[in-house]
């Protein structure tokens, strides 16, 4: 079982610098993760989370988008017009479009107070690194 950190937010802190991090596993190695997430914005580009929340302090999922999440699958989303989306139910959606690409790295999410020893996977250059999910979340 490998263990990663799923980054949410400015990663790079090259923008605003806010991020939150998550822990996942998963049997699949980086690349395989990779390559499920490429695989799952081949197959359903319009709900690709790379695209949702994307800009800073953009936390509302544009009706039409949220309809085409649910119609796919994913009902984590509780947000309002007023509050909308946080971290929490954010992440829990990309887990979802990643394991969406290819079911088997059963990438999955680790609650908070269960973290163990953790590796960062946008520092191991697979090729590519993570998009950076949900910078959108995030506001002064």
């Amino acid at each position: 079982m490998n263990t990663y950190q799923l980054p949410i937010g400015d990663w790079s802190h090259d923008g605003h610098g806010h991020c939150e991090w998550f822990t996942v596993t998963s049997d699949a190695s980086a690349k395989e993760i990779f390559a499920a997430y490429h695989d799952s914005v081949k197959l359903h580009p319009d709900i690709d989370p790379d695209k949702i929340c994307n800009e800073y302090g953009e936390n509302i999922i544009d009706p039409d988008i949220l309809e085409k999440i649910i119609a796919a699958g994913f009902n984590g989303f509780t947000h309002s017009e007023d509050d909308g989306v946080d971290t929490d139910q954010f992440v829990e959606y990309v887990v979802w479009f990643i394991n969406l690409g290819k079911p088997s790295v059963n990438l999955t999410l680790i609650p908070k107070d269960h973290s163990n020893e953790l590796i960062n996977w946008t520092a191991q250059k697979e090729g590519t690194t993570f998009p950076g999910f949900g910078y959108g979340l995030f506001s002064d």
